[in-house]
This record gives structure tokens, C-alpha cells and sequence, in this order.
């Protein structure tokens, strides 16, 4: 028998664990509207097949890897982090807010240190700007869903 990693069976648990994580969201929250549930609810039953087929897979015929950390990759685990205090601040300072700095942020880290300069630095705010943009249009205009104003901005009395 192969040593290593069952990263069939790991990854399985791991979609079928931020499938349920999603769903337990959805029965949560009822001020969403039928639009902006049309998608989860053809997505999250998808995510939760697929990540049982990978747990029976994982039993029937491993896929294992020997190595399957072997160190750590900075530009994923910067990304993982900034995603992290991205969705854990959410609620507390807003989507605008967040979504500004961790795009800000990510952009930032993964353009060359060679080209950061003035210019670059608008092209970063200018595509921020168009994407936030179009993720409101999207979500709050055609989806109808409720994006997080922050609970800061409404104790200062900003939003």
C-alpha cells in the first residue's frame, strides 16, 4: 500500500464541509430574494455531488500524494489571508470597504515590483472602480441581493 495523502477523501470532505457551510447560509437568512437564490440552488446540490463522488473515490481507488505540501507558497497563503479578514470584517466594516482593500491589496502584491509605480497604482483603483461597479450592478440591481453596509459605518451614521 502507498503512503501519502488521500487527497481524493480530503478534498471531498472539504467540498462537501464548504457545501454544507454555504447551505446552513441560505437557511439562515430569509431577505434573500428569488433571483439571488436561483444560482446556490442549482450550484450547492452540484457541489455536494461531486464532493461525495471524491469521498467514495476516495475509499475505492486513492489518489495519493507523498509530497503534498512540501512548503509553504507565499502568494497562496497571502491570498488565503486577505480573503479570510476580507470575509471576516465584512459585516463590520462593509462590502465596499473591504472589497476595496483587499483588492487593493492583492493587486498590489501580485504586480511585479518593477512596474508599482503612479501609473499602476491608478489602473488599480480604475479597475477596482469597474469591477465593484459591476458586482453592485449584478448583485443589488439585477439579483436583489442585500450587500453588508458595515455595522461601523451605521454606528458613525454613515450608511
Amino acid at each position: 500500500m502507498k503512503k501519502g495523502v488521500n487527497v481524493d477523501l480530503w478534498a471531498g470532505l472539504f467540498t462537501l464541509a464548504v457545501t454544507g457551510l454555504f447551505w446552513m447560509q441560505i437557511l439562515e437568512r430569509d431577505e434573500f430574494s428569488f433571483h439571488s437564490l436561483i444560482y446556490p440552488d442549482r450550484i450547492l446540490p452540484i457541489l455536494g455531488i461531486l464532493g461525495a463522488v471524491l469521498v467514495v473515490k476516495g475509499f475505492v481507488s486513492p489518489t495519493r500524494k507523498v509530497e503534498f505540501c512540501k512548503e509553504l507558497n507565499t502568494e497562496l497563503v497571502f491570498t488565503a489571508v486577505v480573503s479570510a479578514i476580507w470575509v471576516l470584517s465584512m459585516d463590520y466594516l462593509g462590502f465596499l470597504l473591504t472589497s476595496t482593500v483587499a483588492m487593493f491589496l492583492m493587486l498590489y502584491r501580485f504586480q511585479p515590483k518593477e512596474l508599482r509605480n503612479a501609473k499602476s497604482l491608478m489602473q488599480f483603483c480604475l479597475i477596482i472602480f469597474g469591477e465593484l461597479a459591476f458586482m453592485w450592478l449584478v448583485f443589488v440591481k439585477f439579483l436583489a441581493v442585500s450587500l453588508p453596509e458595515g455595522q461601523f459605518f451605521r454606528m458613525i451614521g454613515l450608511a
